[in-house]
């Protein structure tokens, strides 16, 4: 029976205070993990995830325990197993697995063994694997006639083959035992530009670029043993992946649907770094959109069904936070097209947004969050339908240029959005010219209505909605979603910018 796996591999966090070269996030090292983090459970679904060590900077700082903890809590978020090894720049053993769950001498997952070495550095970035650990080789064969999978941090490969400037200074002897042994693949970390993967007398080798350096990589690697055999277990099909968090350099994305610190459902956001994280992944442009709701009223979660009944009419004074929005986004530097606005609407549908604040913002989307039906136990499809339409034309009456999460209110009823809902919010939309937004913040968008959006013309964004800082500018499954709708022409043919009037 052939076998099949899934491995995500991340390696070389470097987590530090701050950063230590202009293309360097060590300072951010948990934040990006945590989107790696996202995107494997979401969409990946691997089987298992390593991490190759050198997960912080500095083993003697003083802020060295502070980030092992802020990256297990992390690690501790994964649907998959993980296997965590220490890098040269890590804390001493015993303390790095203080935080994270120490690795048997083996550990089989699928069908496979995957066989982690701790060994030990040689000045300046060398290793050397000690007789010991070699010996593991051996007995990790024993009677198991599977695929053997080699983890280590300092990159593994024959001399001859690479001109990698590091390497362990025992590679042959441990090379040797692995083909003697038939260990059929060695992943590693440590050299920050990665290496590809290729074949060397039935052993395969790869390297996972570093996740702390633009562009910012992680490796996803797929093996089916279809033409294995216990005589032969290195005979694989193996396809890696490399995915960066950075758009390519020649991307006009966008994210105009971020959120601020003035949320109320604002996770861990921060200005200064959702700024720096708009650079660093190379978006084109970004927009805020607040919550006109988190501007106008008091809303904590528990009382939003009462404010959806009272809309604007229950904004107080002492609630007004519009003006010191707009206020801290230029305290930021922030460009003026980047000043935006995600209007919600009560029970009757009117915009929650005073007439004399409207010219404060340079876009409007709109979202429906709340109707008279969802807030029942057993919400009635057709009026729930109802209800919508009215409420996307109360928004399309109020200006927006982008109806934002289309379907997500659906979702989270319990309901099912079918093709005829969909053709009469798509005649609304192309007739008014408001785009739809692609937005996966809670649940992927319908693939069908992304499919109609396409056949009838109607403009697309894409959009984070970001709530925490792992999501900002995260459009990696926007332009899945449109190779699934098999779209391969210009994105500007299809997308707009809700920042220009």
């Amino acid at each position: 029976m052939a076998l099949k796996i899934r491995i995500a591999v991340i390696s070389d966090l470097h987590a530090a205070d701050r950063r230590h070269k202009p293309a360097s996030r060590g300072d951010m090292a948990d934040t990006l993990l945590l989107r790696v983090v996202n995107r494997l459970n979401r969409w990946i679904n691997p089987d298992v995830t390593v991490l190759l060590g050198d997960l912080t900077h500095i083993a003697g700082a003083e802020s060295t325990l502070n980030h092992l903890q802020k990256i297990s809590r992390v690690v501790d978020q994964l649907q998959s197993p993980s296997i965590v090894l220490p890098g040269n720049y890590d804390a001493n053993d015993q303390t790095f697995y203080s935080f994270f769950k120490k690795p048997a001498d083996f550990i089989d997952i699928k069908g496979f063994r995957f066989l982690p070495f701790v060994d030990q550095y040689v000045w300046p970035r060398h290793a050397y694997r000690p007789e010991r650990n070699l010996r593991q080789m051996k007995i990790a064969r024993g009677n198991f006639d599977g695929p053997i999978i080699s983890l280590q941090h300092v990159c593994l490969f024959p001399p001859e083959t690479h001109d990698c400037p590091y390497n362990y200074v025992n590679a042959e002897q441990i090379i040797a035992a692995m083909r003697k042994y038939n260990i059929c693949l060695a992943l590693s970390g440590h050299v920050h530009e990665g290496l590809e993967l290729f074949h060397s007398d039935k052993v395969a080798f790869t390297a996972s670029a570093a996740l702390y350096k633009s562009p910012f990589c992680f490796q996803v690697i797929d093996i089916d043993s279809s033409n294995s055999n216990s005589q032969n277990p290195g005979n694989l099909n193996i396809k890696t992946t490399t995915h960066q968090l950075r758009l390519p350099e020649n991307s006009s994305l966008l994210d105009c649907h971020i959120h601020t610190p003035m949320a109320y459902c604002s996770e861990n956001l921060d200005m200064s770094k959702i700024i720096a994280l708009a650079e660093d992944f190379n978006l084109a442009g970004y927009g805020f959109a607040e919550h006109s709701s988190s501007l106008y009223l008091s809303l904590p979660q528990r009382d939003r069904n009462d404010q959806f009944h009272k809309g604007i009419d229950a904004a107080q004074p002492e609630n007004y936070r519009v003006d010191q929005y707009i206020q801290m986004l230029n305290e930021f530097n922030c460009p003026a097209d980047s000043i935006g606005l995600e209007i919600d609407c009560d029970q009757h549908g009117r915009a929650m947004l005073d007439d004399a604040d409207r010219s404060k913002f340079r876009f409007l989307i709109g979202s429906v969050h709340e109707l008279s039906e969802n807030l029942k136990p057993n919400p009635d499809f057709d009026t729930f339908c109802q209800q919508y339409l009215s409420h996307l034309q109360y928004l399309i009456n109020s200006g927006i240029k982008v109806l934002a999460h289309p379907w997500r209110i659906f979702r989270l009823a319990g309901l099912e959005p079918n093709e005829k809902i969909f053709k009469t919010a798509l005649a609304l939309l192309s007739k008014n010219n408001v785009a739809a937004e692609l937005n996966f913040h809670h649940f992927d968008p319908p693939e069908q209505f992304v499919q109609m959006c396409l056949d009838a013309g109607v403009k697309l964004t894409l959009a984070s909605d970001a709530h925490n800082l792992r999501a900002v500018g995260e459009l990696w499954p926007h332009l899945q979603m449109l190779k699934k709708c098999k779209y391969n022409g210009d994105l500007d043919d299809i997308l707009i910018d809700p920042r220009i009037p």
